[in-house]
């Protein structure tokens, strides 16, 4: 009886051992964006409503700016690239022109107190496990993206 406690107790632990998480997967940005879109990275990180977000990029409207807080002139865009990369374009006094993992890093950036670059291998690194566990729920399968679904359509 002990032992087929036990190895119920060993299958039980493998189990959780082999199960996909940040620690077993080769993370990579193609892994990410095959379960989490880069409009609900953006939406979620930069706290933009998806349909502000979708109707920005379908119909190319500019939005007030998320990093300033003087911005009346809807200085802000969010359009994909040539090459599908979604791009946040802020052409106000900040400046900013990144992807969805610069956005990622420059949020994590103000929470962290402390620069985090995606040209660092480290903190890109980190933007990627950070995005994981932000949707772990999508990736682990328990829900599901429907813009990565209607993506494969």
């Amino acid at each position: 009886m002990l032992l087929a406690v036990l190895l119920l107790f060993f299958n039980h632990l493998r189990h959780l051992m082999m199960r996909r998480n940040p620690n077993t997967t080769n993370l990579t940005k193609d892994y990410i964006e095959s379960k989490v879109s880069q409009e609900l990275i953006v939406s979620k990180y930069l706290d933009i409503p998806m349909e502000v977000v979708q109707d920005c990029i379908k119909n190319n409207h500019l939005i007030e700016s998320v990093f300033r807080d003087n911005d009346t002139n809807k200085s802000m865009c969010i359009q994909y690239n040539a090459k599908r990369i979604l791009k946040v374009l802020d052409f106000g006094g900040f400046g900013f022109f990144e992807d969805i993992y610069g956005v990622v890093a420059y949020v994590l950036s103000l929470i962290c107190n402390r620069k985090i670059e995606t040209n660092n291998k480290q903190d890109f690194y980190y933007v990627l496990k950070h995005i994981t566990y932000t949707f772990s729920d999508i990736i682990d399968g328990k829900e599901v993206d429907e813009n990565v679904t209607d993506m494969i359509r």
